[in-house]
């Protein structure tokens, strides 16, 4: 059964979600059977997709919206979301 999942994120790297990061975020939903999607206002970005990402030009404190859909949208959410609390390791 297909289901749904959202939470609120807030991007903590310094440098926002920049090419690096959209890159692990990106791997990260991937490995998700579920649609992801992030939004920023009235923009939603694939997040399988590190060009799609980095549209979102989400600097440092910027609030997104994670959603997924699917058989594993919860998990898809939960790793994600905590992936956002630790940066992506990334500096």
């Amino acid at each position: 059964m297909a289901t749904e999942h959202a939470a609120q994120v807030v991007v903590l790297n310094e440098r926002g979600i920049h090419l690096h990061v959209a890159s692990l975020l990106a791997r990260e939903a991937a490995a998700f059977a579920a649609d992801v999607f992030l939004r920023r206002g009235d923009v939603t970005a694939n997040a399988k997709s590190v060009m799609s990402l980095a549209l979102l030009a989400a600097p440092c404190g910027t609030e997104l919206e994670l959603s997924a859909s699917g058989d594993d949208a919860e998990a898809a959410v939960t790793r994600l979301a905590r992936r956002f609390a630790e940066k992506f390791d990334a500096p």
